[in-house]
């Protein structure tokens, strides 16, 4: 999701003053979305709007930026109002401008920050015009139509909000009264008047905050809380408060939905290969052994996950646990399967007050942001953002893929994916931030383990019981940067940025200690009961050119990775996934060989967004790769 902020300032004098605040407000918000940037002006009864494809810092940057504000600032002498928006692409390409923000109709101009799934419905029903397919658009469409019958924006907001599914915060701004609009039905939006003539309003506290310390003001900072509203005056900053009822969420019956599959008739077939007679890892897998019987060494040295149990969690959280209702914890919400039950079961079952925080590395999908909305406003948590500069990323992860082609070595391949554990850093900071104590990540359960990722270079190390990366031995640590040092500097085409970003995440993965909570070492991990809670109670959105296993859809990266090591390995980490599902007495054997076979299709869909996302040609690629000598016989 986005970032918003506005500013209203009655006396509209010093414009020297309003250009350093606008600014400071874009480069304090730019982290929440870099796709788009966009901002309104409004002084005299006239709007202005300037918004374009590009990052906070390239817009504002701009000549055409720059030549704006002085213009409209000049020209302008009264009371100012500012509407700002860094966006997060989730629907609607931001190449076509009128999907970016804001969104300037003839009586209202608006910001919003959040996703509503159901924004097709709501168009066809009150058969509301667009120019392309952005949510955001059809929000404030609605409100122009309501507008436009005399109903007054207070009880349209009311309607506007029993009728959504997903995570709307708005600022907005109305050509026929003199005022803003603010609310929020997940809580993403705090506000402050900075003096008698100042208003601002931004997505996270720490915007506010870190936007007073810059320009010496000190005013409370408010929280918004989901349900709540206000309009405020522009010219005297008078507030009018109300709530809008909060409806619960409705579900709705999604039995007859069947999921579709790419499958790829021409795709690696290494059905042939000799498999453990227990679980299903074929024999070139690193260091593993069969004894007389077939069975691998693995699954000789299993032991079951020991879950440490709901009383137990219960009562860790118990020492975390807010009496009134105030945040107490912060929780990773990815958009993908795990993390969403996680959020749910704390929320639900446990009774604690998360905040969610989701790092956007690039290769969020849109269904994992769509999923982010709906469980945000269903469950009325406040979700922070962080984006990672994504022309950084995508040159990062095309040097390494193109190092990858040079030298193919399979233990190098999680250099395509360092990019996202910058997750574990923002974990840390932002859970400082807002003076909590407790990060929570829905992860932890054994069937995540895969051995053959460092078995690929060349340790021999058996994992007990879902083991964190921090708690692998300094042995097994220094042997990692050992491997990852020597290949790096074996081979040029890894000498570029992302040296730098991979040795961060290491640092963040390996050495910075771990003091988070891992939800699922305590809580059992059901697959069948995870997917019925998300499917029944909040019509979570599974992706299905992913595949029928839902487990790493978040992220398009995971298809390509585990493209490349079924086709050269003849292998891929679902089959670790469902081994583990074996050993641990959840599926057969048999109904593992018949997953796989599924899992492993080429997902040729999240293929092709990965390599628009990423900028490469991906049939050159596909073909390289296809190339690489197979470590297994055909």
């Amino acid at each position: 999701m986005c970032g918003i902020f506005g500013l209203i300032d009655t006396l509209g004098n010093d414009r020297i003053t309003t250009k350093n605040q606008i600014q400071t407000l874009f480069n304090l918000t730019e982290p929440r979305g870099r796709q788009a940037t966009g901002f309104s002006l409004q002084s005299d009864g006239e709007i202005s709007i300037y918004k374009r494809p590009q990052s906070a810092g390239q817009v504002t940057r701009s000549a055409g930026y720059k030549e704006f504000l002085d213009k409209f600032l000049i020209k302008g002498t009264g009371p100012l109002a500012v509407l700002g928006h860094c966006r997060l692409v989730t629907d609607g390409s931001e190449l076509k401008n009128y999907h970016n923000q804001p969104i300037a109709l003839e009586n209202i101009t608006g910001v919003h920050n959040g996703v509503i799934n159901n924004f097709q419905e709501i168009k066809d029903k009150f058969n509301l015009p667009s120019e392309g397919i952005s949510d955001s658009e059809i929000l404030f469409r609605f409100f122009e139509k309501n507008l436009n019958e005399g109903i007054k924006p207070d009880v349209i907001l009311k309607n506007f909000h029993d009728l959504i599914r997903g995570a709307a915060s708005l600022g907005m701004l109305f050509s026929q009264h003199d005022e803003m609009m603010i609310s929020t039905n997940f809580g993403s939006l705090y506000y402050s008047l900075a003096g008698p003539n100042l208003f601002t309003f931004a997505s996270e506290e720490k915007i506010l905050h870190r936007f007073q310390k810059t320009h010496n003001l000190s005013a409370p900072i408010v929280k918004l809380n989901p349900g709540e509203a206000f309009s405020i005056n522009l010219k005297t900053l008078e507030k009018k408060f109300f709530n809008f009822q909060h409806k619960e969420f409705k579900t709705i019956d999604i039995k007859d939905k069947k999921p579709s599959f790419l499958i790829n008739d021409k795709s690696p077939n290494p059905n042939h290969i000799k498999r453990c007679t227990s679980c299903i890892l074929p024999v070139n897998y690193p260091f593993l052994t069969f004894d007389k019987s077939g069975v691998c060494s693995i699954c000789r040295k299993y032991i079951k996950q020991k879950y440490l149990g709901k009383d137990a969690l219960s009562r860790f959280l118990d020492k975390y646990r807010s009496k009134n209702g105030e945040p107490d914890c912060l929780l990773g919400l990815s958009g993908g399967r795990d993390s969403s039950y996680g959020l749910h079961v704390l929320k639900k079952e446990f009774g604690m007050n998360p905040i969610g925080f989701s790092y956007d590395w690039l290769l969020t999908s849109q269904k994992a942001r769509h999923n982010i909305a709906k469980m945000a406003g269903a469950l009325d948590v406040e979700v922070i953002y962080r984006c990672g500069n994504y022309e950084r990323q995508a040159k990062n992860i095309r040097d390494n893929i193109n190092g990858f082609l040079k030298d193919p070595d399979l233990g190098m391949m999680t250099f395509v994916q360092a990019g996202d554990k910058e997750m574990y850093h923002y974990g840390r900071e932002i859970r400082q931030d807002k003076g909590l104590d407790l990060t929570v990540w829905c992860s932890g359960y054994q069937l995540e383990q895969r051995e053959f990722f460092i078995g690929y270079c060349g340790i021999n190390k058996t994992l007990i019981n879902n083991p964190r990366l921090y708690d692998y031995g300094w042995i097994t640590k220094i042997q990692l940067a050992i491997y990852y040092g020597l290949k790096t500097l074996k081979n040029p085409n890894y000498w570029n940025r992302s040296i730098i970003d991979n040795a961060a995440a290491f640092w963040h993965c390996f050495v910075a200690k771990d003091d988070f909570l891992y939800l699922f070492n305590y809580y059992p991990w059901d697959e069948t009961e995870v997917e019925r809670v998300l499917s029944q109670e909040y019509e979570w959105e599974a992706d299905t050119d992913y595949g029928q296993n839902q487990w790493r859809m978040d992220d398009f990266h995971t298809s390509f990775i585990n493209y490349v090591y079924y086709t050269v390995a003849g292998f891929s980490e679902f089959d670790d996934f469902r081994s583990n599902q074996v050993r641990e007495g959840l599926i057969s054997r048999d109904e593992a060989l018949r997953l796989t076979a599924i899992d492993n299709n080429i997902r040729y869909e999240s293929l092709r967004e990965f390599s628009n996302l990423v900028g490469f040609n991906l049939e050159h690629v596909l073909k390289k790769i296809d190339a690489i000598p197979k470590l297994y016989r055909h």
